[in-house]
């Protein structure tokens, strides 16, 4: 008996130690109790003109971008907002929803919206958007 509750207790500690601290902690998201989370970012590309041969200028992140969720009888859920990294995020009840981008987001378009995203309980669904600039 006594060596069950001292294993139990070194499992406890070592849990324990595991937790993150301090600022680590604010940053750790988990979705709400029975829900989940739909989670992503809009990048800009192309982001130049010209490219010079054999490189690749990386995607800039869209800040500002609008997104709309809708749910299976198509009512908005939530209205989404990109933060300067190009982030968004939104806890979400389980189910079958549609992402679009929200209408006047100047010229630039995409093939990755609208799209269909199914939300799971205690999971996160991430949905990557590039827009198009049309530079070519």
């Amino acid at each position: 008996m006594r060596n069950i509750l001292m294993w139990g207790s070194l499992l406890a500690v070592a849990g324990l130690l595991c937790l993150p601290v301090g600022s680590q902690a604010a940053n750790l998201k988990l979705p709400a109790p029975g829900r989940g989370t739909l989670s992503g970012r809009v990048t800009l590309w192309p982001v130049s003109p010209a490219e010079r041969p054999g490189s690749t200028p990386a995607p800039r992140p869209a800040a500002g971008i609008k997104l709309q969720v809708y749910g299976p009888f198509h009512e908005e859920v939530a209205a989404l907002t990109t933060d300067a990294d190009g982030q968004f995020r939104v806890d979400l009840p389980p189910g079958l929803y549609q992402l679009v981008m929200a209408l006047g987001q100047g010229k630039a378009f995409t093939k990755d919206l609208p799209a269909m995203v199914t939300i799971a309980r205690g999971q996160e669904s991430r949905l990557d958007i590039r827009l198009d600039t049309g530079m070519r």
